[in-house]
């Protein structure tokens, strides 16, 4: 009887799997539209590692990719170097890495789930993970190593778990090996590793009583891995990434706000005592800390442009009610009920869900998805719990409990049917234009009339890096990369202006024109505000007819930008 109720559990799992799969491969190199520019710098970094060991400014396997001056993470660029090592360059091998991290998580969260309440906690955690919207959308982007640094945070959890379980030393060095795999994955992970790792070791010295010796090993290891990352950090000039997307600085939103309200009191001695910035980030960081459980963030659909978010909430309706109650339940429980091992692995989960949080706390636009992802997989597994609970408590034997169970169980699958005709349907017309529409209109135009243009301009009114494009589409050697590219390195940013006979211009003016090659075609893109400086000179030179301005130019529908390109035979 045991063996059949295990192979049931199994024959659910790999439902539960394939729909995962399913939800996160149908039409992965369509949905989102892309790539993006991040997709795009990824995708050549990946490339060029795959072809020459070196990235795109020619750092022998870096472990950190300085790429457009945002640095990013080496992990995922060097999984996905295999995936077009295999399948080629292109959207599918590019978010691969992510896809299969976004599976993994389903089978982690059964694992965390059964370990800590049994197999139907487990196994609804899982069936939530598969459809969760969080889980569909960040699996299928390649912006940086979301989803990588997710699973591994969820799978070091798991890992200690399994330590405080067994006492075996094997499955704590694991988890160490897990969480710092995460911080060279997303930088979310810098933040909450070494916080789970400090709780772990507390945790273990407290409830599992771990032996020194194993314990200091371990933290040497993990000493050692996180030094190094901050040797690269410092060496690249890191120091101000929280600068750039935190809420700190000179610059930034809390420090503004505070002038603000010191100017409105006249910057008297009360001003000073309540506006200042201890007084304003504890209650900034409160409010963005907080703002991650509200039902603002957890239920309502967001409408940003902003590539890297995703515009479905991460919960469904039916499911906030559970949530809520199986966070009060594990709280309870941990601090009040539960003693022994059994207190320790609530204790670990809660310390995760708790520290989850704080990237997107410190950083401006919280609530941010993307940085809060490591909740993903402990979201669902504790709405799964509070649910199993909730139902436990009650007598099926009444037609009124199993009439609540058959109504969340309706609900639940209209709420998923929903979001799966939004995201695959709807979102599509509405926020494709976001994601790199007027630069795949120039990588089709590319590659398909690319041999005839003595030179290429592209303007930065389209978008603000547009040289990764050409390389990305056409797959530009490194040797000619190399060999011909012009840039500029401004405030931590590389703005490359030309390689090959490509050329990139902050704005396309008539000069820009006249120092085209003569005699030759080129091609020149440009948005509609720089088509109308550039018309009556194109005109008047008999550059251009209206007639044949009129047949070349590309308006994209809902676009405000709409791309314009010129083809210009200089006589």
């Amino acid at each position: 009887m045991k063996k059949h109720r295990l192979n049931r559990t199994i024959v659910v799992l790999a439902l539960i799997m394939a729909v995962g799969i399913f939800l996160r491969c149908y039409r992965l190199n369509a949905l989102p539209p892309g790539p993006e520019w991040d997709e795009a710098s990824v995708g050549y970094n990946a490339f060029s590692i795959a072809q020459t060991g070196r990235d795109e400014w020619g750092h022998f396997l870096p472990l950190i990719f300085p790429a457009f001056g945002d640095y990013k993470n080496p992990l995922y660029i060097y999984c996905t170097a295999v995936f077009v090592k295999l399948f080629g360059l292109g959207l599918f091998s590019l978010r691969l890495t992510n896809v299969i991290a976004g599976v993994l998580v389903i089978p982690v969260v059964y694992l965390i789930g059964k370990l800590i309440a049994g197999k139907k906690v487990g196994v609804i955690g899982a069936l939530f993970v598969a459809v969760s919207p969080f889980g569909i959308f960040f699996s299928r982007i390649a912006g940086d190593g979301i989803m990588l640094s997710s699973l591994f945070i969820s799978a070091g959890v798991l890992m200690e778990l399994y330590f405080i379980k067994t006492q075996k030393t094997r499955f704590l060095t694991m988890a160490t090996i897990t969480f710092i795999l995460a911080m060279f994955s997303y930088n979310l992970g810098r933040v909450i590793a070494p916080l789970l790792l400090l709780t772990i070791f507390a945790v273990n010295y407290l409830g599992a009583k771990i032996r020194p010796r194993a314990t200091h090993l371990i933290a040497i290891v993990f000493a050692g891995a996180a030094l190094l990352l901050v040797g690269q950090q410092l060496r690249f000039s890191l120091s101000s990434r929280l600068q750039y997307v935190g809420i700190f600085g000179e610059k930034k939103g809390l420090t503004l706000e505070i002038d603000e309200y010191r100017g409105q009191d006249k910057n008297d001695l009360r001003a000073k005592i309540l506006h200042n910035k201890i007084s304003f980030t504890i209650l900034t960081m409160a409010s963005n800390y907080l703002s991650h459980f509200s039902t603002d963030f957890l239920l309502n659909y967001q409408n940003h442009r902003n590539v890297s978010e995703s515009h479905a909430p991460p919960l469904y309706l039916v499911q906030i009610l559970f949530y809520y109650f199986g966070l009060v339940l594990l709280f309870h429980e941990a601090t009040v009920r539960k003693t022994g091992k059994r207190r320790w692995l609530l204790v670990v989960v809660i310390a995760a869900v708790a520290v989850a949080p704080l990237p997107s706390t410190i950083t401006e636009g919280a609530p941010s998805g993307k940085r809060s992802l490591a909740l993903h997989g402990l979201m669902e597994l504790v709405t799964a719990y509070g649910l199993v609970v909730f139902f436990t408590r009650l007598s099926w034997k009444k037609i009124s409990t199993r009439l609540i169970a058959a109504t969340v169980a309706v609900a639940y699958l209209v709420n998923v049917a929903g979001f799966l005709w939004f995201f695959f349907f709807t979102y599509p017309n509405l926020y494709g234009n976001i994601y790199a529409m007027r630069e795949r209109e120039i990588c089709d135009i590319l590659k398909k009339d690319d041999a005839r243009f003595a030179r290429v301009v592209i303007s930065r009114q389209i978008d603000g890096v547009p040289y990764i494009f050409p390389l990305f589409c056409l797959q530009v050697p490194l040797q000619t990369l190399w060999q011909t590219r012009r840039f500029r390195f401004i405030d931590g940013w590389y703005y490359v202006d030309r390689f090959s006979h490509f050329q990139f211009v902050d704005a396309v003016e008539p000069e820009i024109v006249d120092q085209l090659p003569k005699g030759k075609t080129s091609a020149v893109f440009v948005t509609d505000t720089e088509k109308q400086t550039l018309l009556p000179r194109l005109i008047n030179d008999h550059l251009l007819t209206p007639a044949q301005m009129k047949q070349q130019s590309l308006p994209l529908v809902n676009d405000p930008q709409a791309l314009l390109y010129l083809y210009i035979v200089k006589p």
